[in-house]
């Protein structure tokens, strides 16, 4: 495909789908992140039955990396391939602390 038909089925696509959602459940930038990480090969469905209780434990990326990759792990069991997602998780965890002070950037540049 040329850049001008992908820049028009974009187009397209952003003009027939503008009301287009995300089924994840998240009350910030860093749950959604979280909970993009966890949906890899899973539906939106089963994270977001798991997502409530670990966000409750672990309402930031420090609560994460205090709870651990194999407690994690226990909690997204039910979302599959925990092992990898865990220790993906806790990457992120310590990045976002270490490069961004917590936060989630603005801007993917970051």
């Amino acid at each position: 495909m040329t850049p001008g038909n992908i820049n028009r089925l974009y187009q397209k696509l952003a003009k027939n789908l503008s009301e287009a959602k995300s089924e994840l459940v998240f009350k910030n930038h860093y749950e959604l992140l979280i909970s993009v990480i966890l949906s890899a090969q899973s539906t939106d469905k089963t994270v977001n039955k798991v997502t409530p209780s670990l966000f409750s434990l672990c309402p930031t990326p420090t609560e994460m990396l205090a709870l651990g990759k194999s407690k994690l792990a226990k909690i997204i069991k039910p979302i599959g391939l925990a092992p990898a997602k865990s220790k993906n998780i806790i990457n992120t965890c310590k990045i976002l602390l270490e490069k961004h002070n917590g936060r989630v950037p603005d801007r993917s540049e970051e």
